[in-house]
């Protein structure tokens, strides 16, 4: 069995290797081949082509289309302790994208501008604000009126994030 396994395995490498051809004929349309041309064919270039690879987001383009039209911002800070956890770990099961803007580095200003006080954690959900603290039931009910998913099924493609203000993907 061992041995099988070995011949497909070599049998395998051995077509993604495999030499590529490529010229024009009379009329000017382009052809590929795997196998070398007669000498009387003129312009046949050997060619490599790049592994066929498909570029994709870890998120449905149905959760795209939200975040674009109801971004969402968490606010927190590290002495806020449970809830400021407790809020972030929401959007993290329900495989959201967010960004965190930490308290204690975001402009006072701003925060103060935009809430009245400096309480956290905060979320703003396209225009919604949420100031009122953590409360899971309310948020959920916010993010469910955004047209966000109770859960992204490509959350475990999250991209880590880097930095105090972070753009967060999904978590696992």
């Amino acid at each position: 069995m061992r041995l099988f396994v070995m011949i497909l395995l070599a049998g395998w490498t051995g077509l993604v290797c495999a030499q590529l051809y490529k010229w024009t004929d009379s009329e000017g349309r382009v052809h590929y081949s795997d196998l070398p041309q007669l000498p009387s064919t003129k312009g046949v270039e050997k060619t490599k082509l790049s592994a066929n690879v498909i570029e994709s987001d870890d998120m449905p383009y149905a959760l795209q289309q939200t975040a674009k039209k109801n971004p969402i911002t968490l606010y927190i800070f590290a002495k806020c302790g449970e809830p400021c956890m407790l809020a972030q770990s929401l959007l993290d099961k329900r495989g959201l994208p967010y960004t965190i803007k930490n308290g204690e580095t975001t402009d006072k200003t701003e925060l103060h501008k935009l809430t009245g006080d400096t309480k956290m954690p905060i979320l703003l959900v396209g225009s919604k604000l949420l100031k009122s603290g953590y409360v899971e039931v309310t948020w959920n009910r916010v993010l469910d009126e955004a047209g966000y998913p109770k859960l992204n099924p490509l959350a475990k493609f999250h991209k880590k994030p880097i930095g105090q203000t972070q753009q967060v993907s999904a978590k696992p």
